[in-house]
C-alpha cells in the first residue's frame, strides 16, 4: 500500500468501487480502498456502520475520495429507513468530511432517483424532486457534500449496466432453457455502460472538476424494449420475452416514467456524444455469450 493516494476508494468492495480502484491500478494512480469485511486482502476494513473516521495520506492538491459505499437497494431504504439513512447520508457526510479534512476533494457518487422521473432529460441545475426512499437520502447526502466544500463533485449516475446485470442474466437462463421470460412495459430505465461511467468518473477526478455533473444515456426503454433487443442480439424467438405490468409489482415511486438525465454539460465538457443507451445492452451482450 502506498504512503500517499491520489484516489480513496470508499466502499472498493462494490461493483463500482472494485471497477474504479482496479482503473486507478491500471492506470498507474497511486490508490487505496477500503471494505467493510474484515478479510479482503490490499483494502482498509471500514465499516460504516461502526466507523465513520479513516487516516489516509493525500497525494497532491488534487487527491480524491471517491464515496461508493451505501445501501442501494430501493426496497432496503424503504422498509429500513432509519438505517439507510444512517449509512448513505449520516456516515457518507461524515466520512467525507474526516478525509476533506486530510486533503482529498470529496467524490459522491449518486443517482438519477433525486428526481421524480416527471420530466424528460432533467439538467444538473434544476430542483430536485425525489420520491423514493433512496433518493432522498442520496440528495440530502449531496447537499451535505456541497456545503462542505465548493470543491466537491457529486455524479449522479442513471441505470449502470455490468457484466453480471442479475436481471439480464435472469433472462440469459430462462432462454438457455427455451423458456420465456417477463419484461415490465411500463417500467423504465436510461441504461450506461459500466466501463464508460468509471472512465468518466476518473476523468472528472483527475480534472478537478466540481459541483453536479451527470452521466446517463439519453434515451429511455422499458425493460421489455431491452429483453427485445437483447432476443434478437442472441438469436431467441421474440416469443419468449413477455411484457406484463409493473403496477402491481412496483411501487408507483420506484418506476420512473423518464429516467433519463440531461449529460449535455459532460458531453460538452469533453467534446464527444453520450453514447446511446442501446450500446449499452450490445455491451452485455459482447460481455455474456449465450
Amino acid at each position: 500500500m502506498p504512503d500517499s493516494n491520489e484516489i480513496v476508494v470508499v466502499g472498493a468492495d462494490g461493483l463500482l468501487g472494485k471497477g474504479l480502484l482496479n482503473l486507478c491500478k491500471k492506470e498507474g494512480i497511486t490508490c487505496v480502498g477500503t471494505t467493510r469485511r474484515q478479510a479482503s486482502p490490499g483494502l482498509i476494513p471500514l465499516d460504516l456502520k461502526k466507523i465513520v473516521s479513516l487516516q489516509v495520506s493525500p497525494a497532491g492538491e488534487n487527491a480524491s475520495a471517491i464515496l461508493c459505499a451505501g445501501i442501494t437497494s430501493l426496497a432496503a431504504c424503504r422498509e429500513r429507513y432509519a438505517e439507510s439513512y444512517r449509512i448513505n447520508v449520516t456516515a457518507v457526510s461524515a466520512i467525507a468530511n474526516n478525509l476533506l479534512e486530510q486533503g482529498f476533494r470529496p467524490v459522491l457518487l449518486s443517482s438519477s432517483l433525486v428526481f421524480s422521473g416527471k420530466e424528460q432529460l432533467q439538467r444538473h441545475n434544476d430542483l430536485p424532486s425525489p420520491l423514493t426512499a433512496y433518493g432522498k437520502q442520496k440528495l440530502e447526502a449531496e447537499e451535505n457534500l456541497i456545503h462542505l466544500s465548493d470543491k466537491s463533485l457529486v455524479i449522479r449516475l442513471s441505470k449502470v449496466i455490468h457484466p453480471q446485470f442479475p436481471l439480464f442474466h435472469g433472462w440469459l437462463e430462462s432462454w438457455r432453457l427455451n423458456a420465456p421470460v417477463l419484461a415490465f412495459h411500463d417500467a423504465f430505465f436510461a441504461p450506461i455502460a459500466v466501463d464508460w461511467v468509471l472512465e468518466s468518473v476518473l476523468d472528472l477526478c483527475r480534472s478537478r472538476a466540481k459541483g453536479i455533473w451527470q452521466l446517463s444515456c439519453h434515451e429511455e426503454y422499458s425493460y421489455a424494449d431491452a429483453a427485445y433487443a437483447l432476443a434478437d442480439m442472441y438469436g431467441v424467438s421474440s416469443s419468449l420475452v413477455t411484457p406484463i405490468s409493473a403496477r402491481e409489482r412496483l411501487p408507483k415511486d420506484e418506476r420512473p416514467k423518464h429516467p433519463a438525465l440531461d449529460c449535455s454539460r459532460f458531453a460538452d465538457w469533453k467534446g464527444d456524444r453520450v453514447p446511446n443507451g442501446m450500446s449499452a445492452l450490445r455491451w452485455f451482450y459482447n460481455q455474456n455469450p449465450l
